[in-house]
């Protein structure tokens, strides 16, 4: 099942962020680490083609 990078990063968010209680810290971790992580299945693709 393909999923959009939305998708993925509220996943990562879910599984690698639920003990994280701190909101500010979460929306770093989620913009900094989780946003790009989500994108590279694409962008990989794109150079492998």
């Amino acid at each position: 099942m393909e999923m959009r990078p939305e998708e993925r990063v509220k996943r990562m968010v879910e599984v690698y962020g639920w003990n994280i209680r701190n909101p500010l810290e979460r929306a770093c971790l989620k913009h900094d680490l989780f946003e790009p992580l989500a994108k590279l299945p694409e962008a990989v693709g794109k150079m492998v083609s």
